[in-house]
This record gives C-alpha cells, structure tokens and sequence, in this order.
C-alpha cells in the first residue's frame, strides 16, 4: 500500500462536505480509511472518467490493488494535475508544495508561490497560511506586504490551521520584544 498526501486530510473532508457529490466522495472516503482501498476506488470510477477533481484528489492519495510503487506515483501525480486544471484547491496546494521542494518535478518557486496563491483565493486553509507566510517575509515570488499577509494567517488561524497560529504566537511575542 503506498499513500500521499501533502495537506491535512481534514481539509479532504471539508471539501468532501461541500461537494455536489458528497455522498459517494463520502462512502469512497469511508472505504479508504477502513483499508479497503478496492471498493474506495470502484466507487470513484465514474466520478474520475468524468475527471470529477475531488475525485481525482481522493483516488490520488493510495494505491489500487496490485499497482507498483513506481506507476501509482506517476498515477497520483496525473491525478493532482488534473485535479489542478479543475482548479481543485486540494490539488494545487499540492502541486504547490511539489514545486516549492521539487518533488515529481523541477523546483520551481515562482510556480509554487502562484500555485499556494490560488489555493489560498479558493479558499485552501493551509495555502492561505503558506501564502501569509511568503508575503510577510517577502519570499518565493511574493512581494512583502504585512498586512495582507496578517489577514491571511489570521484566516488561516481561524480555520484551524496549527502553524498559522503558532507563527501568529511568534510575531506576537516577537513584537512584544
């Protein structure tokens, strides 16, 4: 069995919540986390024919039985390219974090940086995190810009981000001197 996932799975339900195809996103889902990743994936089938980019998200994140290491990681990253044309957030803040550390693909900062943005626009938690990040500091593309990048992490610390308000603690402390 091999797995990725590059963002909190937590964010995966979210969207499973709100999607229009809540109900199979969910039982797939269920089956996933119960190790029956057959049924998980028979379930999905249709959705990722239709290149449904949750659904491709979903099925990206473990192997089918019998798939070897080599062609499920070519597989999973198909899929979160994919996913990332349907402007998935799910997808792009992980195609983000390939560029940013050049995992499957050439490093590429200036990509991860519009990738994490997009993420962050459609509403990604920890892509809002990443992105406040960048533009506080002024790093990987993002011009320095505080206070846009205090909303972000605020947002993100909200939405139940961990680092985001761990950084929010460190600027606070580091203000109080």
């Amino acid at each position: 069995m091999y797995y990725c996932c590059p963002f909190k799975e937590r964010y995966l339900v979210d969207e499973i919540q709100k999607s229009s195809q809540q109900y199979v996103l969910q039982e797939s889902y269920n089956f996933f986390k119960d190790k029956d990743y057959e049924s998980a994936y028979a379930l999905l089938d249709g959705l990722i024919q239709k290149e449904d980019g949750l659904a491709l998200v979903l099925a990206s994140l473990f192997s089918r039985p019998g798939e070897l290491e080599e062609d499920f990681y070519k597989r999973h990253f198909d899929n979160i390219l994919k996913a990332s044309e349907k402007e998935n957030p799910l997808a792009l803040y992980s195609l983000g974090v390939y560029f940013d550390t050049g995992e499957y693909v050439e490093e590429d900062k200036e990509k991860a940086f519009v990738l994490f943005k997009s993420a962050a626009d459609l509403g990604m938690p920890q892509a809002k995190h990443i992105y406040g990040v960048m533009q506080y500091y002024g790093t990987g593309w993002a011009e320095k810009n505080m206070d846009s990048a205090l909303i972000m992490i605020k947002q993100a610390s909200k939405e139940g981000v961990a680092e985001a308000t761990e950084f929010l603690d460190y600027i606070d402390k580091k203000e109080r001197g």
